[in-house]
C-alpha cells in the first residue's frame, strides 16, 4: 500500500518535470554523502593512517568535506523542491475535489453529514499534504540509500553481506506485526475526529437553541462521548504507530550488533582489512539510520493512506447523470416548458410525481400551487436539473433538458430559491453573480427592480458593504431581495421562483411582483408558492395534488370551479395582517373560522363572538412565538408568513414541520394550560392571529359539543395523550 501510494504521487510529480528533475538531483547529491563517506573511511584508515600515505589522507578528508558541502546544498534544494512540488500536487488534488463537489447534485451534497465534508477538505487533505511534503521525499532518499548501500556491502565482503541479509529483515518483519493494527486504529481515530468536528460545527450553528433550551449539560455529555472515543482510538493509533517505528529501530540495532561481531572475527582472521570493516559498518550504520528515518515517516504515511482512501472514495463516487454525453449548446431559449408524462420518486417506491403533464407557453407567468407534499417543489427541482425524471421528459423549447449542456442551461435559467444564499462578499458582488459581465448601472437597475436599492444605500458602504456567508448583517427580507436582484440581473428567458416572496413584507412583495410582471413577454416565469394572493394575476395556475395535475386555469376560473384551489384560497382569506392595522371590526371573519375543523359545527353566534376575540401579533424573522416548556395559553392562526416547529434532539435541534399562511397550531391551549413540547420560531416575518384560552373558555359553555370536538381534533394530531403537543398544519 505504501509503495503504491508513493508511486502514485511520484507520477503526479512527474507532471512538473523541471522541479521534479531538480528534486532527483538533490536526492542523488544527498545520497552521495551517505554512501561516499563510509567508502572514504577505507582510504583514511587503510592507506592514510595505517600506511602513512599523507597525500591519500589529505585527499580523502578533502573529498569528505566536499561531500558535506554538497549534502548541505542538496538538503536546501530538496526542501525547496519538495515543498513546491507537494503544494502543486496537493492544489491539483484540491481542485479535483472541489470540481467533484460542484458536479454533485445539491440534494446529494445536502444528504451528506457536514462534518464528513469538512473533515475531508480539512484534516484529510492536511494529512495528505504533510505526507507528500515530509514523507515521500525522505522515502525516496532513504530507499535509495538502503538499496545502494546493500550493493556496496556485497562488493566489500560477500560473507558479511550474507550475514547482513540474514539478520537485516528483522528491521522490516518485526514492525509488520504492528503495522496492520496501526492502520486500523488510525482509521478509527480519523473517523472519531471527523465525528467530533461535525459535532462542534453543529454546536456552533445551533448555539442559540442550546442556550434557549438549556441543553448545555446534555451537549457537554454528548461531546464527552466523542472525546472518550477519540481518547480510545487515538491512544491505540499512536501506540501501534509508535511501535512500528520503535521495533524497526530495534531490528536494525540487532542486525548491527550481529554484523559488527562477525566482521570483527573476519578482520582478526585476516579475511578483510580494518578499513573495509569500518566502511562496511559505516554503510550498515547508514542503512540503520535510513531505516530509522523511514520509520519516522511511517506514522505520516499511515495517516495519509487512511485519508487517501477516503479522498479516493469521494472522488470515485458516481455522479448521477443529469446531462447526456451528446448534450448540445443552445444560444437562447424562447421559454417554452413541457412536462411530458413525468414520473419521479425519491425512494424508488413512493411516487412524488405520477405522470405529470403540462405545457407552458413562452412569456407566460405560471404558478405551481397545491398542498404540502403535492410535488410542486419536485417539479421545480427537475426544471433546475437538480434531479432527473425516472420516466417521461422535461422539454425546453422541444429539447429534452438532459440533452442541453450545463453551461447553456444555466445561462438560460434564473432562479430565486426559498432560502436566499449569499456569498461572503459585498452586496454588489452578490448581485453581480447573476451576470458577472454586467456594469454598475445594470446592478443598480436590478436592485431597484427587486426593491432593495434604497435599503442598500442606507448601509455603511452601500453596494460595497460586505456580508458574511450567512448574511447576518441583513434581514431575511433584504437577503431575499438581493437574491431576487441577482436573478433579475441575469435576464434569462426562464425565471424560476421557489417561494421567492415568502420572506418579504407586503410592500416589498408588491414591488417584486411588479418587477416580475414587467418581465413579460420576454421571460417565462414559473413560481412555486403557498401564498396564492401573489399569483392572482398570473396567466396560468397549475394545481397539483399527489404528484398529479388536478386543476388548471386562471385565478377567477379556478375559484369558479370550487375545487382544491378554491379550498386553498378560502383558507388563506378572511384574516387581517399588518397592512390592515387601522381597520375596525374583527381581525378574522366568522366564515374563515368555520373552516377550522373543530369549529365547523359551531353556531353563527359563537363564530361571531370568537372572531372578536382574536388579536394580531407580528413576529420578526428568527423570533420565537413560544419555546418548549412555555405555558400553553394561546391558539394561533398564521395570517401571513411562515413558522417552523422545532424540537430538541440529542444532537441539537430538529425542524419537524413548516407552517404557512392559513395553518394553525396550539389547539390544546384552548382547553388546558400544559407546557409546550415544541418551539415555534418565525422563519420569516410572520403575522399571527391568536386566541387566549381564557377567552375561549368563557364561551365554550354556550356551544354544545365544542369541548369534545377540540379534544377529538387534538387527539387526531397528537394521539390519545391529551398532554401531548405537536403542532401540525391544517
Amino acid at each position: 500500500m505504501t509503495f503504491s501510494f508513493v508511486a502514485g504521487y511520484v507520477r503526479q510529480m512527474l507532471a512538473f518535470r523541471g522541479r521534479f528533475a531538480l528534486l532527483i538531483v538533490a536526492l542523488l547529491l544527498e545520497a552521495s554523502y551517505y554512501l561516499g563517506s563510509p567508502l572514504l573511511y577505507k582510504f583514511i584508515f587503510d592507506e592514510g593512517i595505517t600506511q602513512g600515505q599523507q597525500d591519500v589522507l589529505i585527499w580523502a578528508v578533502a573529498m569528505l568535506a566536499g561531500l558535506l558541502v554538497l549534502q548541505s546544498l542538496a538538503t536546501f534544494l530538496q526542501e525547496r523542491m519538495a515543498s513546491a512540488l507537494g503544494m502543486k500536487v496537493m492544489n491539483a488534488l484540491r481542485g479535483r475535489m472541489y470540481e467533484k463537489l460542484q458536479s454533485l447534485p445539491p440534494p446529494l451534497v445536502a444528504a451528506r453529514p457536514q462534518g464528513d465534508l469538512v473533515h475531508l477538505f480539512g484534516a484529510d487533505v492536511a494529512a495528505m499534504e504533510l505526507a507528500v511534503i515530509r514523507a515521500v521525499p525522505p522515502l525516496l532518499l532513504h530507499s535509495l540509500i538502503i538499496v545502494s548501500s546493500l550493493v556496496l556491502l556485497a562488493t566489500i565482503n560477500w560473507i558479511l553481506f550474507l550475514v547482513t541479509m540474514a539478520v537485516l529483515p528483522m528491521a522490516v518483519l518485526i514492525p509488520k506485526l504492528f503495522a496492520k493494527p496501526a492502520g486500523v486504529w488510525e482509521g478509527n481515530h480519523q473517523q472519531a475526529k471527523a465525528a467530533a468536528g461535525g459535532f462542534v460545527q453543529e454546536s456552533l450553528v445551533t448555539l442559540p437553541v442550546i442556550r434557549l433550551f438549556h441543553l448545555g449539560r446534555r451537549r457537554q455529555r454528548a461531546f464527552g462521548t466523542h472525546l472518550r472515543r477519540m481518547d480510545e482510538t487515538g491512544g491505540r493509533a499512536y501506540l501501534f504507530g509508535g511501535l512500528v517505528a520503535r521495533t524497526a529501530v530495534l531490528g536494525a540495532g540487532i542486525a548491527q550488533v550481529v554484523v559488527v561481531g562477525v566482521g570483527a572475527v573476519l578482520a582478526v582472521n585476516g579475511m578483510m582489512t580494518a578499513g573495509l570493516l569500518i566502511a562496511f559498518i559505516g554503510l550498515l550504520l547508514g542503512i540503520g539510520e535510513a531505516v530509522g528515518m523511514l520509520t519516522t515517516a511511517i506514522p505520516l504515511m499511515i495517516s495519509a493512506q487512511q485519508a487517501h482512501a477516503r479522498l479516493r472514495a469521494f472522488l470515485d463516487e458516481p455522479v448521477p447523470r443529469q446531462e447526456d454525453p451528446d448534450a448540445v449548446a443552445i444560444e437562447r431559449l424562447s421559454g417554452e416548458i413541457v412536462f411530458e408524462n413525468v414520473h419521479f420518486s425519491y425512494d424508488g417506491e413512493t411516487s412524488t410525481l405520477a405522470g405529470l403533464n403540462f405545457r407552458i407557453q413562452p412569456g407566460q407567468r405560471v404558478a405551481l400551487v397545491g398542498p404540502s407534499g403535492c410535488g410542486k417543489s419536485t417539479a421545480l427541482s427537475l426544471l433546475m436539473r437538480f434531479s432527473s425524471a425516472l420516466d417521461g421528459r422535461v422539454l425546453l423549447d422541444g429539447t429534452d433538458i438532459a440533452h442541453i449542456r450545463e453551461d447553456s442551461l444555466r445561462a438560460n435559467v434564473g432562479v430565486v430559491l426559498q432560502n436566499a444564499l449569499l456569498f461572503d462578499a459585498t452586496i454588489g458582488e452578490n448581485i453581480l453573480a447573476g451576470q458577472p459581465e454586467a456594469d454598475d448601472d445594470a446592478v443598480i437597475a436590478a436592485a431597484k427592480a427587486a426593491g432593495i436599492h434604497e435599503a442598500i444605500l442606507t448601509k455603511p458602504q452601500g453596494y460595497d458593504t460586505p456580508v458574511t456567508q450567512a448574511a447576518g448583517a441583513l434581514s431575511g427580507g433584504e437577503r431575499q431581495r438581493i437574491a431576487v436582484a441577482r436573478a433579475l440581473l441575469r435576464q434569462a428567458p426562464i425565471l424560476l421562483l421557489d417561494e421567492a416572496t415568502s420572506a418579504l413584507d407586503p410592500a416589498s412583495e408588491q414591488v417584486v411582483n411588479g418587477s416580475v410582471a414587467a418581465l413579460a413577454p420576454a421571460c417565462t416565469v414559473v413560481s412555486v408558492t403557498h401564498r396564492l394572493a401573489s399569483v392572482v394575476d398570473y396567466d396560468l395556475i397549475l394545481v397539483l395534488q399527489d404528484g398529479r395535475l388536478v386543476e388548471t386555469g386562471r385565478h377567477d376560473d379556478l375559484l369558479a370551479q370550487g375545487g382544491l384551489y378554491s379550498q386553498l384560497w378560502t383558507r388563506q382569506q378572511g384574516m387581517a395582517t399588518a397592512v390592515s392595522e387601522e381597520r375596525s371590526g374583527p381581525l378574522i371573519t366568522p366564515d374563515r373560522l368555520a373552516l377550522i375543523p373543530f369549529l365547523s359545527e359551531c353556531s353563527r353566534q359563537t363564530l361571531d363572538e370568537l372572531s372578536d376575540l382574536f388579536v394580531l401579533s407580528r413576529f420578526a424573522e428568527g423570533q420565537y412565538v413560544f419555546h418548549q416548556g412555555d405555558p400553553g395559553d394561546h391558539f394561533y392562526l398564521i395570517a401571513r408568513g411562515c413558522v417552523q416547529v422545532v424540537v430538541p434532539t440529542a444532537n441539537g435541534e430538529q425542524v419537524v414541520n413548516t407552517l404557512r399562511d392559513g395553518d394553525f397550531f396550539g389547539e390544546l391551549a384552548l382547553l388546558r394550560n400544559v407546557p409546550r413540547s415544541a418551539s415555534i420560531v418565525a422563519w420569516a416575518d410572520t403575522w399571527c392571529l391568536s386566541l387566549s384560552c381564557q377567552h375561549f373558555l368563557r364561551i365554550i359553555q354556550a356551544e354544545p359539543g365544542l369541548h369534545a370536538r377540540v379534544i377529538a381534533a387534538v387527539k387526531a394530531v397528537v394521539g390519545d395523550s391529551e398532554d401531548s403537543f405537536t403542532p401540525s398544519p391544517r
